[in-house]
């Protein structure tokens, strides 16, 4: 017999928010993943992806101000946002990486931890723009002008290899935001 818990007590792991792309009048409602308990809730797709994929790579986005790159593809609404590096961090540290291909596309199923562990989102190894095909190179919403924080993801010996690093801001790297839940 399943357990019912009252209103207050249900927690949504998934949801909706409204982006507007490319400068478009039509609002989107784009799908967010959570993967652990008060985290950040992932977009479904890259910012640019094609047809709202999660396995197309999306645009490239040089590190200096990526959440104007964020506003100026997703609309001006600000309801998503860079992820920080903490929020990557937190990724690599409560979550399980796994090496995939979807549609045709490799990268990785993270699946969450815990109550969350049904709830997975998809990287696809999108590189740099010039280069580093097959790897996972995503940037942060922080660090300075010239070097930004990133996440790097990357397959050694078989294995999922995952970190920090930091980057030059002039390269150009996707960008999978997060809901940004903070008051304005």
């Amino acid at each position: 017999k399943p357990v019912t818990f009252g209103a207050s007590k249900i927690k949504f792991t998934t949801g909706t928010a409204p982006a507007s792309f490319d400068n478009d009048l039509t609002i989107t409602d784009v799908k967010w993943i959570q993967l652990w308990k008060d985290g950040p809730k992932f977009a479904e797709f890259n910012v640019g992806a094609a047809n709202n994929k999660p396995e197309d790579f999306g645009d490239y986005f040089m590190g200096p101000q990526p959440d104007v790159e964020i506003s100026d593809s997703w609309g001006d609404n600000y309801n998503w946002k860079t992820p920080t590096e903490d929020d990557f961090t937190a990724l690599i540290s409560k979550c399980t990486f796994e090496y995939a291909t979807v549609g045709g596309v490799n990268g990785w199923m993270i699946s969450g931890m815990g109550d969350y562990s049904s709830n997975s989102i998809f990287l696809p190894a999108a590189g740099q723009s010039s280069d580093r095909k097959g790897e996972g190179w995503y940037w942060t919403g922080s660090g300075s002008t010239r070097q930004r924080p990133c996440l790097t993801i990357w397959v050694s010996a078989g294995t999922t290899c995952k970190d920090m690093s930091s980057a030059t801001a002039t390269i150009k790297m996707s960008i999978r935001p997060v809901l940004n839940e903070t008051e304005e």
